[in-house]
């Protein structure tokens, strides 16, 4: 995998995360009166091929699952064949103006997505069991060992 390759990836996960929110909540995302805005608050990527220069592939995004804060969207880096270059998992957070968190179920509904079907809430939770693991790396930042130590 080239350098300029893997430092394109986040570079398309981002026009990836705008077109999935304007399609899947076009009424926030759109409609300025709402004052609900979109926040990427971290992206992990995990690497499972090469992507050689120049080949084609899609990127293929979903709402993956949320709770009350957090909306995790999952993309995959596809191959013509149906191979899978690479997952990725955005953490997202809707804010209003004034700082104050937007839950993603509200979000949902002011789109006009019903959240009631016990398919979508089976799947939301199935997936939750393993998003949750991201908000895990938070404690990255309470490491108590010093930078100094060795190993």
């Amino acid at each position: 995998m080239t350098d300029r390759l893997k430092s394109m990836y986040n570079k398309l996960l981002d026009f990836s995360r705008i077109h999935i929110l304007y399609t899947v909540m076009p009424k926030v995302m759109m409609e300025p009166n709402h004052h609900i805005f979109a926040h990427n608050a971290g992206v992990l990527t995990l690497f499972k091929k090469e992507i050689p220069p120049f080949s084609k592939f899609n990127i293929e995004s979903r709402i993956y699952t949320w709770n009350d804060k957090w909306v995790f969207l999952q993309h995959r880096f596809v191959f013509d064949d149906g191979s899978v270059a690479c997952y990725a998992l955005s953490k997202i957070v809707f804010k209003k103006l004034s700082g104050k968190t937007v839950l993603p179920k509200q979000v949902f509904e002011l789109c006009g997505h019903d959240l009631e079907s016990s398919e979508i809430e089976e799947r939301r939770a199935h997936n939750w069991k393993i998003a949750q693991n991201m908000l895990n790396l938070d404690q990255l930042v309470q490491d108590t060992y010093p930078w100094s130590a060795k190993l």
